[in-house]
């Protein structure tokens, strides 16, 4: 258990350390911040206007599911399972790391006392229901070569029927429209993930090594060449929010109850967790 109190901001420290200009989204706030914008601009659009959460990161996120299943149903369809297979691979990743950015967020939600114990509780436990379901009737089935091109593609249809229902009925009341944060406080979480360290794309260092942690069998099935040589290296130290509890306490826990527990203190790769300065904004609910 973290010896460490709510509010203050957690350093989790892996053997290597990247800090090359675009390997990560710790890079700098602004440039960060401003890409962000950018790309809501470009691909967001892609969104109707109720699956956008107002949630720069997430809204990304959640277009480029839509584009990528979209696309994987299509090339499964033709019978192209090479590209069906580099969608399912790339569309694994993105959900792994997308589920830490989101429970990420919700940690330091919760730490400034902004949503309840009980919405991250039922938040995570999806994102991990969501996951077992994609890995026994998506992932696996397809590298072990048990599934038809016509087959894949009409369950990633029905996949994205279900990142739909994720984003209309949790996430939009989690962090959302629904969810009466105010812009600062959304800001605010921006502003921490971009400088967080975390890889916000499949794209991005350390999300293999991010992916491995959260995901140890469908990474190791992940082909190599479905992720770019940028996605391959360590992780950078991390700036999370010091939230002290578990998110979820089934199963295995949230994915970042189990990334935490292998990069803590005294844990996993020799990782450090520290305490720092206690970092409370003001920023509150929205009326």
């Amino acid at each position: 258990m973290m010896t460490v109190e709510k509010g203050q901001v957690l350093a989790v420290k892996t053997p290597a350390l990247i800090t090359g200009a675009g390997s990560g989204a710790g890079a700098g706030m602004s440039s960060g911040m401003v890409s962000g914008g950018a790309l809501v601009q470009a691909i967001s659009h892609r969104l109707p206007d109720d699956l956008k959460t107002r949630h720069w990161y997430c809204d990304i996120h959640h277009a480029m599911f839509l584009i990528l299943l979209e696309r994987g149903s299509t090339a499964a369809a033709q019978g192209n399972m090479e590209l069906a297979r580099y969608f399912v691979d790339t569309i694994t990743v993105y959900w792994l790391v997308h589920c830490m950015v989101e429970e990420e967020g919700m940690a330091l939600e919760l730490s400034l006392g902004l949503i309840s114990a009980e919405t991250a509780r039922s938040h995570a436990e999806s994102h991990v229901g969501i996951a077992k379901w994609w890995n026994a009737n998506v992932f696996t089935p397809l590298v072990e070569g048990r599934i038809s091109g016509g087959d894949l593609s009409a369950i990633l249809k029905k996949f994205l029927g279900f990142v739909i229902k994720h984003i209309t009925e949790v996430d939009q009341n989690s962090y959302g429209t629904g969810a009466g944060l105010g812009e600062e406080a959304m800001i605010h979480e921006m502003a921490h993930l971009g400088l967080s360290g975390l890889p916000l794309s499949p794209q991005m260092g350390g999300c293999a090594a991010l992916a491995r942690d959260l995901a140890p069998f469908m990474s190791q099935h992940i082909s190599a060449a479905s992720l770019p040589p940028s996605a391959q290296g360590p992780l950078k130290t991390l700036q999370l929010a010091a939230w002290p509890e578990p998110l979820w306490t089934g199963g295995k826990g949230a994915f970042r109850d189990v990334f935490v527990a292998k990069n803590g203190v005294g844990t996993g790769r020799s990782g450090v967790i520290r305490s720092g300065t206690a970092s409370r904004p003001g920023v509150e609910r929205a009326a």
